[in-house]
């Protein structure tokens, strides 16, 4: 994880979805949504409420899109973004995506089950997809795409040593280079703002990494 200061020093490129500082701002607090939350509602039990981070970084995607992408309110139906409303709907879309013991383990499980989601809802979406990035590059232009589009660029890292990120989902937001060439990703993660440097993430080896955005 990267301090924020020192990530925005000399910014020379940047791209963030609209308002992206007061992203998906549950109880008017949060930064995104936290799995725990699941388990404190009484919707889950703890085991798989911690499982459940790739559902948290759709929910907080979906939620984003049904603002700001224009036909896609009906995906998110209620009236506010309490923490009693965001845990109910990442229950809703529980029943078409469904952890595993090791949550969500691809970008393809999460893929398929989201757009069945949304058809639910009488909405078709479509995807996009990048799994095991080799080239810093490719993963800058693939996340600039999502945000472009106002569409938040989901991560799933396997067994990563960056601290935070370790068999994890999470939501990125905005993407900055300084002056001196480093890359980063702004995210939301457990309901709080993360910056992340996309360059260790890349040069990571990992059992498995990707990312995904829908539209």
């Amino acid at each position: 994880m990267t301090n924020l200061n020192t990530a925005k020093e000399n910014i020379i490129e940047e791209a963030y979805l609209t308002n992206h500082e007061d992203f998906v701002k549950i109880n008017n607090i949060y930064y995104g949504g936290f799995q725990r939350w699941l388990y404190m509602e009484k919707l889950r039990s703890k085991f798989w409420s911690d499982r459940s981070c790739g559902l948290i970084a759709a929910g907080n995607a979906l939620i984003h899109m049904a603002i700001y992408r224009k036909g896609l309110d009906r995906i998110y139906r209620y009236p506010g973004l309490s923490k009693v409303e965001f845990t109910r709907f990442i229950n809703d879309i529980y029943g078409f995506v469904q952890p595993s013991m090791f949550g969500i383990p691809s970008l393809g499980k999460l893929n398929k089950g989201l757009k069945l989601f949304a058809k639910s809802k009488g909405i078709n979406i479509g995807s996009k997809t990048l799994s095991m990035p080799k080239e810093v590059n490719t993963a800058i232009n693939f996340i600039k795409e999502g945000l472009m589009i106002d569409s938040p660029v989901l991560m799933l890292t396997w067994n990563s040593k960056i601290k935070n990120l370790k068999y994890h989902w999470v939501t990125i937001t905005g993407y900055i280079k300084n002056q001196e060439g480093n890359n980063y990703i702004i995210t939301s993660n457990w309901g709080d703002k993360e910056i992340f440097s996309l360059d260790n993430w890349i040069k990571e080896k990992n059992l498995y990494k990707g990312l995904i955005y829908f539209y």
